[in-house]
């Protein structure tokens, strides 16, 4: 029987045998790639910072609503810094400011827009928008934008680098007038719902109002601390007089006898007062005027008066709440100040981010040498015929 035993090569034969096939190979390889470096697109950088957003300059509506209450001191989510930062990415990455972008400076005409659809050059714009935000909330906007051509001239360079600057400070602009926007229409929104809700407090406080009104009529309460007062001093005054009248019959008829005129003048006296404090208890000081109140109905009285009262007061202290709130947000609606605090605005680099030529030169040499290295291997492996071992 035979057997075939696969012939082995180490790496350091490889390498004294081709030494100079692999120098080939790889000078070829580095100095091809060396050569595409100087042919393919140049690449350029430009950024801005943003310094973090006001919470102030992004809250409204609701929001400030919210801060009045008991609940103000509470940090709700979607009304930070954090959050505000967030929109702003949004905003950055969004297609309407590519759009615009786009549209401004006549991008379509650009050598690396020219042969892509409006809708492309959108995403690939989009695309080129670099944003960060730090923990202490600034933004960094970053925009990297090719040449668009081989073989670029110093002149295509430049406007590159230019261009860049251009479309990061655009970009700024658009997003303060984005922003903007976004807070006007907010604030629109919020102010037709304040609205809304002083139309319908109005109208309950005026129900209300109608009711307390009919309240007051019906059970002659008009200023009710000032009528129990006069009630209570009154009822005081004559059960006071009712008990010395008694005190007086009391003494007459140990002198006098039953049928004597001062016992019955004392005795009508006595009756009169009863007669007094009895209307008092039941039907006022004087059952036919307009505003005494029977002392047992008092105590439920009060308590209607006291509760339409306070509802009354809640409903105007709400409405004045709610007026201020309204000026507030048109306030916000109309005003027309920029939102956005930029620190540094992007300025021409015009030195190139791509190609890295150090970088590419490197790969192109490890990688061809160990392509080469593993091609020469299976060469010399297939190459060399076999060793057949007889059993």
């Amino acid at each position: 029987m035979e057997k075939q035993e696969i012939p082995t090569f180490t790496i350091i034969e490889i390498l004294k045998k081709y030494r100079k096939f692999l120098f080939l190979i790889t000078s070829i390889s580095t100095i091809g790639t060396l050569l595409i470096s100087f042919a393919i697109p140049y690449r350029y950088e430009a950024d801005a910072l943003l310094l973090p957003p006001e919470t102030s300059s992004m809250s409204g509506g609701l929001s400030s609503l919210l801060k009045a209450s008991p609940l103000g001191s509470l940090e709700l989510p979607g009304m930070g810094k954090s959050s505000a930062s967030e929109n702003y990415l949004v905003i950055l990455k969004s297609k309407t400011l590519s759009s615009r972008i786009i549209d401004s400076l006549g991008l379509m005409k650009y050598p690396l827009f020219e042969k892509a659809t409006k809708q492309e050059a959108v995403m690939m714009l989009s695309d080129l928008f670099t944003v960060t935000i730090s923990k202490s909330g600034s933004i960094t906007v970053a925009f990297e934008l090719s040449t668009g051509v081989y073989f670029s001239t110093a002149e295509d360079k430049k406007k590159t680098a230019e261009l860049a600057t251009k479309i990061v400070n655009l970009s700024l602009q658009i997003l303060d007038k984005l922003n903007r926007e976004k807070s006007t229409s907010s604030a629109r929104r919020t102010r037709l719902f304040i609205d809304k809700m002083i139309a319908e407090n109005k109208d309950s406080l005026e129900l209300l109002q109608v009711k307390f009104q009919g309240f007051r009529e019906k059970n002659k309460a008009f200023s009710l601390e000032d009528q129990l007062n006069a009630i209570v001093t009154s009822a005081v005054d004559i059960g006071s007089a009712l008990a010395a009248s008694e005190v007086e019959l009391k003494l007459a008829l140990l002198e006098y006898s039953p049928e004597a005129p001062n016992v019955a003048l004392l005795r009508k006296k006595v009756e009169t007062l009863k007669t007094q404090y009895k209307n008092v208890q039941e039907n006022g000081i004087v059952g036919s005027d307009n505003f005494s109140i029977p002392l047992n109905q008092i105590p439920e009285i009060s308590r209607v008066f006291v509760g339409l009262t306070r509802d009354i007061k809640i409903l105007e202290t709400i409405n004045a709440f709610l007026i201020t709130q309204r000026f507030q947000e048109y306030i916000q609606e109309t005003k027309d100040i920029t939102t956005i605090q930029v620190l540094d605005y992007a300025e021409p680099v015009y030195l190139k981010v791509a190609p890295k030529r150090p970088a590419m030169m490197a790969v192109a040499l490890v990688a061809s040498f160990i392509m080469s290295l593993f091609g020469l291997l299976f060469y010399e492996t297939v190459r060399k015929p076999a060793n057949v071992i007889q059993e």
